[in-house]
């Protein structure tokens, strides 16, 4: 259920930089500067931790008794010198911290062209609570739309803790990956005047409810063979369905007698292979490339369903999960506020808003139980049990409508995918409608929006050249005075 969620954070998992890696896309390891610092002025160098006031309901927001909270961000002006750009560091689907503004790719351009940067926390996540718990009445005001408004506002007000004056007449970029990666190229078509340009890293930004086409990634991402090893044991998982001991004892190998719900359990197993596809890491196993070797000298399916039942185990051992934190479903249940999770917000932002409900494909090779569907996901996550009130279904149409999804044609925003990311099904991604103007990128064997992580020796040629273009458009347009 997290991966299933997370275009994750960040988690996928949304692009947090806060998330364990192969959760949430964004992580970027090891910050640079942990030190955080509350202060009304800042000395260069330093990250500030501090907060917004922001208005709860944008229709409000002339009246001078607009009801407000305290939205988190952070702010870094090590390189910043007087008519620099800023960059906005989009938050989503997970808590911020410091990391947003001090590593990766947006500190390499910040760097760069002498900008002041800033990470915004989105609303009803990490710290940036509007009320004191998430139950239904509260969360009407979480959506998409508010989240983009809030950022428009934020770059409209936010000061500048060098001068503690508003940043009028600067040229903001955003940057964003998975949900933050839509809500960056949003607003540059909603803020043309204010946006000068928009990083849009694995967004998926067509909504859509069916989203079979994610489970066709995985397989191709897998390969012709080991796709079709991994759906031989799909079927055979599938096949003890409806037979309590034979299927209770599936659930034990995985570990999962936890998750009581069947299909919650089959969607989990699902999520488990997805995380691997997702997050591919060349160093952290199993990993694509080890998990189908090991298929190699193994021909019962019995033996195939174990060893591929031990290496599901081994990559929820290595990221400290449970299968029963896989699915999610405690922490979707859970309407306390917390400033760590964030399964109950984003899981009811797919119930009203986007669905995302992964499905097996009506035919052909795969990795997801022919036994999730569409009906079930709206039924199962979106339940008055689980929310105190029915919610949803999914608002597709308005949200494809509102946005454009694929038909976002704005300049100077700069779209970016992996070629073994899921979530690429849903982005812009046809390269030969690419233009100077608004570049489209596809980094071969390219996983969840690894392009803003920083630079690694074990980066491949491929994501180590987009990181050079990206860089290369924003100092060209930059450059041009017209602009």
């Amino acid at each position: 259920m997290l991966l299933k969620f997370l275009l994750v954070q960040a988690g996928l998992i949304s692009a947090n930089l806060n998330f364990p890696s192969r959760d949430i896309p964004f992580e970027l390891a090891d910050a640079a500067v942990n030190t955080t610092v509350v202060a009304n002025q800042a000395a260069p160098g330093t990250v500030l931790d501090k907060w917004f006031d922001q208005v709860i309901d944008h229709d409000d927001d002339e009246d001078d008794d607009a009801q407000t909270y305290k939205q988190k961000y952070f702010v870094n002006t090590e390189f910043y010198k007087p008519g620099g750009p800023a960059f906005l560091y989009v938050g989503g689907e997970g808590a911020l911290t410091n990391r947003s503004v001090s590593r990766g790719i947006i500190y390499e351009m910040a760097k760069e062209h002498n900008g002041i940067l800033f990470g915004l926390e989105h609303r009803f996540y990490g710290e940036s609570q509007p009320f004191k718990d998430l139950s239904w009445k509260s969360l009407k005001y979480l959506s998409t739309l508010n989240g983009v408004k809030d950022a428009g506002r934020f770059m409209k007000k936010v000061k500048n803790p060098l001068t503690g004056k508003a940043l009028k007449k600067t040229k903001w970029i955003t940057v964003g990956g998975s949900y933050p990666g839509s809500l960056s190229a949003w607003l540059r078509q909603e803020y043309p005047h204010l946006v000068f340009a928009s990083l849009a890293s694995s967004a998926p930004v067509l909504a859509k409810e069916d989203f079979f086409e994610y489970d066709q990634v995985v397989a191709s991402a897998l390969g012709p063979q080991c796709a079709k090893e991994v759906d031989a044991i799909r079927q055979y998982v599938d096949s003890t369905y409806g037979n309590k001991e034979q299927f209770q004892a599936i659930k034990t190998k995985f570990n999962c007698n936890d998750v009581e719900d069947d299909r919650l359990f089959l969607f989990t197993l699902a999520d488990m292979l997805a995380g691997i596809i997702q997050y591919n890491s060349p160093t952290l196993k199993p990993n694509v490339e080890s998990l189908c070797a090991g298929f190699a000298n193994l021909t019962d399916i019995k033996e195939k369903f174990n060893y591929y039942a031990d290496q599901l185990n081994l990559a929820n051992k290595n990221n400290g999960q449970t299968c029963l934190d896989v699915s999610g479903i405690e922490s979707i249940r859970n309407a306390t506020l917390t400033t760590s999770g964030n399964m109950r917000q984003w899981t009811y932002q797919t119930c009203t808003e986007y669905g995302y409900w992964q499905t097996a494909p009506a035919q052909g090779i795969s990795t997801r139980s022919k036994h999730l569907t569409v009906d079930w996901a709206n039924e199962f996550y979106c339940s008055k049990e689980l929310y105190g009130k029915k919610v949803g279904p999914p608002n597709n149409k308005y949200i494809n409508r509102r946005f454009k999804a694929l038909k976002n044609k704005t300049p100077r925003t700069i779209w970016v995918n992996g070629d073994a990311d899921p979530w690429m099904a849903l982005s812009v991604t046809d390269v030969s409608k690419s233009t100077p103007n608004r570049p489209i990128y596809i980094i071969k064997k390219g996983s969840h929006a690894n392009d803003l992580g920083p630079d690694r020796p074990t980066d491949s040629a491929s994501l180590t050249e987009t990181r050079k273009a990206i860089r290369a458009d924003i100092t060209r347009w930059l450059s041009k005075k017209d602009y």
